[in-house]
């Protein structure tokens, strides 16, 4: 990566002053570039009006198709932005890797700023469900699997590190006990 600065960067960035409403954090995530902030989340005020631009390409990402249908309602608590997420080719484990940060956000806003509506371990358990790549159900056991996505190695660790505590937590569904793991994505032909 250059170190080179655009001509068309400024010299002086002022503070910006709070915004009434909303509640704003990076991160460096390592998704598009090493030690650079890449993530943006912003937590929305209940009541929220929201509105969204996108892309005009016919490749858009599962962000992009995430965010256009979720718009439609007009409202949001949450929104997350991370680089280089518009344009790009990621089939189904694209759509999971979405499912799953809306999922983590939503689980994430519901703990953190509406504490008198706390999650219920069914609602939870429903949502991870929700995302799931494929599921084998025998006689004693139900076998969840959640699919790697192949370009981003932290989504995976975190998912790997979710089932770990999951499987601790012996979680049981209609007398079979619920197993979660990660795997690659079966490949497309065709």
């Amino acid at each position: 990566m250059s170190e080179a600065v655009s001509p068309l960067a400024p010299t002086d960035v002022p503070e910006m002053p709070a915004i009434a409403g909303v509640k704003l954090a990076t991160a460096a995530a390592g998704i598009r570039y090493k030690g650079r902030t890449d993530v943006l989340l912003a937590v929305l005020d209940k009541g929220t009006t929201v509105a969204g631009v996108f892309t005009k390409s016919k490749c858009p990402s599962a962000p992009v198709e995430w965010c256009r249908a979720k718009l439609k309602a007009g409202k949001a608590r949450a929104l997350v932005v991370n680089s280089g997420n518009a344009n790009a080719f990621t089939g189904k484990s694209g759509r999971a890797a979405t499912k799953l940060t809306a999922v983590q956000l939503t689980s994430f806003v519901l703990r953190e700023y509406l504490p008198a509506m706390p999650m219920t371990p069914h609602t939870f358990l429903q949502r991870v469900l929700s995302i799931s790549g494929r599921k084998e159900i025998s006689e004693d056991q139900e076998l969840v699997v959640f699919y790697e996505n192949p370009r981003d190695a932290l989504v995976n660790d975190t998912l790997r590190d979710a089932c770990t505590r999951l499987n601790r937590r012996a979680l049981r569904r209609d007398d079979r006990r619920l197993r979660f793991a990660v795997e690659q994505a079966p490949r497309q032909f065709g």
